[in-house]
């Protein structure tokens, strides 16, 4: 049985890698419940209303102000109003293939900073996400920086799901880091395959001009069982680099 340490986890919210900013991880799921019994009853009683929400909580980073850092995503998430969030996280692993879940709701984050004689100040944060929960694969890890104007993750990076399906697919796009180097975007799709040789587009996300840029895009109908990512730099330059995270359901 495999078991999994903190090189396993990370943790992206809205386009910002919290990975490295974040000292524990933790991920609840609950259904909201309404007490049911009537006065007079000896016993409590309750009923699931049908809601269900999720909470995370990122305990105990550094508080810095790191560019895209834990500020950026969390402390100025929640004024004036809550905004709503893509969040990516994951317990066991940070390469194409493994499991990725996808969050997308309304995101209301409890901040605290915590200071102490003797100690770096820390950061906590508390976010419900009140959205879909899914279940996906990445299908491009964090911990790959692209340095080529063109490329895929095809073959020898894809992701093998064993069969295709047939109810679509969801996309979330996270890119953590940018270097343009004279081009004026870059342009990401997710690509599918019968066979691991010829792949066709399946998801095409909105060209990306910076770092710290989430989206979550879908298609319809039959996925093929392969799934393979592709990044383009458009126009021309040099010293290009792009950082970001893939991940798909299966509907």
């Amino acid at each position: 049985m495999a078991k999994y340490g903190p090189v396993d986890a990370f943790l992206i919210v809205g386009g910002k890698d919290l990975t490295g900013h974040t000292f524990v991880l933790e991920e609840a799921s609950e259904q909201i419940i309404e007490e049911t019994h009537a006065l007079g009853d000896s016993w409590e009683e309750s009923l699931p209303v049908g809601v269900a929400r999720h909470m995370l909580t990122a305990n105990g980073g550094l508080y810095d102000d790191a560019a895209l850092g834990l500020i950026a995503a969390f402390e100025t998430s929640q004024f004036p109003t809550p905004t709503k969030q893509l969040v990516c996280f994951g317990m066991s692993g940070n390469d194409p293939g493994d499991e990725a879940v996808m969050l997308n709701g309304t995101y209301v984050a409890k901040w605290k900073r915590m200071g102490s004689r003797d100690a770096l100040t820390k950061a906590h944060a508390e976010h419900v996400i009140t959205g879909d929960r899914k279940e996906g694969k990445l299908i491009h890890g964090r911990s790959d920086s692209e340095t080529s104007a063109s490329g895929n993750t095809e073959g020898a990076d894809s992701v093998d799901n064993l069969a295709s399906s047939a109810n679509g697919a969801t996309g979330d796009l996270h890119v953590t880091a940018l270097t343009l180097g004279g081009y004026t975007s870059v342009t990401f799709k997710v690509r599918d395959s019968v066979d691991d040789i010829t792949y066709a587009d399946l998801i095409a996300f909105a060209n990306v001009t910076v770092a710290g840029t989430a989206e979550r895009a879908t298609a319809a109908g039959t996925v093929d069982r392969h799934l393979a990512c592709s990044w383009l730099f458009n126009g021309a330059g040099s010293g290009q680099s792009v950082s970001f995270v893939i991940a798909v359901n299966r509907g």
